[in-house]
């Protein structure tokens, strides 16, 4: 069984693990741990016992993604192994609902955030703490000779888990259902019966003591969440008793029920290419196989089917998740279907596979339907695992993508610089976790309570934090990866394109644009481009190759990263070496990017070679008045002959621009 669910664990969360990295608080972590070597400042308001773990942990690993990764799928297959080795102590291993159970806890649906490494494995850490708890426990029942040192380790495990997070703190209260459990396992369980209160007595003083502990310490332990229900409660008792009803049944039934029925028509097949899709099946069907493949072998351990156990495990999957639910009703937090929001998920993880494991246990073995009914759940669930692997992978492409063209646009950028960007680069980055990413780029290692780069693409959010975009204003803002302290004079606006590929942003000539929101406009009027940008200096992109492991192969993107660094530093011949291989569809999103090489062939007199690709362009209404201001710009720079003349007037019939008296 443990070499079974290795290779389930494998199918399920193993295969991406080469082209996975960072996402979300990921960044944060590598950024404060490996450049700046100082976690306290992420930890200070937000559970700072965590700290200790990746003290312990950080000398041993790297940040090299690929380290985490295989650390949170060994994390991942323990934490299972543990679940199943208390399942089999509990209830029997002969026993086929324990084995489904543990199948179906390897494979869970609700919780998407596996690709989060370094931020979730020390959350399987404090699982696997937590379930491990129980197994001195049943022991010390068994074993009445050593109760001290078997419930000192009990205790022990239990206290790590207490104090470490929310995820699995009322979980605990299930401990008299372990111990009647092990009691009835266990010789001579009728003379043992009184110790039920004894054995539970001393870990429930241990909940009591650490849930003190936090009442009193509760903002320093968490500012994110506040008990917010006993407010709620004084303040209009009935409404929030209904309310909360409500939420109890609709979050019990999203994280037991519904994200089982999701395997079924996952939204991420439609995200996927022709390959993907039969890939994806191919994955079901390798799942079920492994499954049945594994099972049939076995007919003794296929045929037995035990009715009782199965209502056992329907009603502690219940009882369960109504234990899992507190920490959340408590602070009112909202479980939606989200990619992020799925860590809410893990609490209800082990009922929720209880809960289905005891269904399917009430299935007739005739023509052995069980075992169907769990092959195909589990084949469903490795798919969707699947999916969600390549949506992460496909991400971690578009992160590579948009630091290395960064480093190639801007080898040197001065300190203290917000950049702006009209959307989101990636899928999943956040303004914090991609300026972590900005500034492990850019910055030299060494302690510093600041961040010398932030960026925004949030408009709502730089009204927050900078507030007024007026010239000379001071900016200081706190944020979970250090403070960031500079000024409105040093922005820089970016653009994106629909295929990931970013162009700076002129004061002069973009500001011009039809498009744009109110917000980053009024930025863009601050920008300062060749102020703050060092196009001569030496790219640098080791840093970036120790998480993304390489650069990207040459593309027209990059090439057109250079093109705008070597324009920048005056190095037009190095422009016009690269204007010979463009292909003008690769612009089509963002036809501007164009002109830096129609202003190449421009600065060598090549007004035939400048016409023919400039009047292949074809510019929105919105963007025409850019197109002018560039015209305009180049006409100042290039002394007047005639060839120049009338390529002017060539280009502003083309563009629609203004008549100049």
């Amino acid at each position: 069984m443990p070499w079974l669910l290795l290779g389930i664990t494998f199918v399920a969360y193993g295969i991406w693990i080469p082209f996975l990295g960072y996402y979300g608080d990921d960044w944060s972590y590598i950024w404060l741990s490996f450049k700046v070597h100082d976690l306290a400042h992420f930890f200070e308001s937000n559970r700072p016992n965590l700290i200790h773990f990746y003290n312990i942990i950080n000398p041993v690993l790297s940040p090299t993604p690929w380290h985490w990764h295989l650390l949170i799928f060994f994390l991942r297959w323990i934490s299972i192994l543990a679940f199943w080795w208390l399942l089999c102590l509990l209830w029997g291993k002969e026993n086929k609902v324990v084995q489904y159970a543990a199948l179906l806890f390897a494979v869970y649906p609700g919780f998407y955030l596996q690709a989060n490494a370094v931020t979730f494995s020390l959350v399987f850490l404090l699982l696997i703490s937590f379930i491990l708890s129980f197994i001195p426990l049943f022991y010390a029942i068994r074993y009445p000779r050593f109760f001290i040192p078997l419930t000192l380790i009990g205790l022990l495990l239990s206290f790590i888990n207490l104090i470490g997070l929310e995820y699995f703190y009322f979980l605990e209260l299930l401990r008299p259902l372990v111990i009647s459990q092990a009691i009835n396992r266990s010789p001579g369980s009728i003379r043992r019966v009184k110790s039920i209160p004894a054995h539970s007595f001393i870990y429930f003083l241990l909940f009591i003591a650490v849930s003190i502990w936090r009442a009193f310490n509760q903002a320093k332990i968490t500012g994110y969440y506040q008990l917010s229900l006993f407010d709620r409660l004084k303040q209009d008792f009935t409404p929030t008793i209904n309310s909360l009803a409500g939420k109890v049944f609709n979050d019990i039934y999203h994280t037991m029920l519904s994200c089982w029925l999701n395997i079924f028509h996952p939204v991420e097949v439609s995200n996927q290419n022709t390959t993907f899709v039969i890939l994806y099946f191919a994955m079901i069907f390798m799942g079920i196989l492994i499954i049945i493949a594994a099972s049939w072998k076995n007919q003794p351990f296929i045929n037995q089917n035990n009715h009782k156990i199965s209502l056992q495990f329907i009603f502690v999957g219940i009882l369960s998740a109504l234990l899992a639910g507190i920490p959340i009703w408590l602070t009112d937090i909202r479980i939606v279907k989200d990619y992020s929001t799925t860590r809410f998920y893990l609490p209800f993880m082990m009922g929720a596979v209880m809960l289905i494991a005891g269904l399917i246990g009430l299935l007739p073995s005739k023509f052995r339907i069980n075992l169907v009914a769990v092959s195909v759940i589990i084949g469903f669930s490795i798919g969707l695992q699947f999916l969600i692997g390549n949506t992460y992978r496909q991400d971690w492409v578009l992160q590579k993508s948009f630091f290395y063209q960064l480093k190639q646009r801007m080898p040197e950028v001065t300190p203290n610089t917000i950049f702006v960007i009209d959307h989101n680069p990636t899928n999943f980055g956040e303004e914090n976790s991609l300026s972590a990413g900005i500034n492990w780029a850019y910055v030299q290692p060494g302690p510093s309570a600041n961040v010398e780069y932030y960026l925004y693409f949030i408009p709502e959010r730089i009204q927050l934090d900078i507030g007024e975009l007026i010239p000379g204003r001071a900016i200081f803002q706190p944020h979970l990866i250090g403070a960031f302290s500079g000024s409105t004079d040093q922005i820089i606006n970016m653009k994106l394109d629909q295929r990931g590929c970013l162009r700076l942003l002129d004061p002069e000539s973009d500001i011009l644009a039809k498009k744009g929101g109110e917000v980053f406009k009024e930025a863009l009027h601050l920008s300062n481009p060749k102020k703050l940008i060092n196009p001569d200096a030496d790219i640098d992109f080791s840093d970036l190759n120790k998480v993304f492991y390489s650069p990207p192969k040459s593309n027209w993107c990059l090439d057109y990263q250079e093109a705008e660094k070597n324009a920048a530093a005056g190095k037009w011949s190095l422009v016009r070496k690269l204007a010979g291989k463009i292909d003008i569809i690769d612009f089509n999103p963002d036809p501007l990017k164009i002109m830096v090489f129609v202003d190449s062939f421009a600065y060598f007199d090549e007004w035939k070679n400048a016409s023919d690709l400039a009047t292949q362009i074809k510019a929105a209404p919105s963007d025409e008045p850019v197109f002018c201001a560039r015209l305009s710009l180049l006409d100042k720079v290039l002394p007047l002959t005639k060839e120049k003349g009338e390529y002017m007037q060539l280009m502003r019939d083309h563009f629609t621009c203004p008549i100049i008296k």
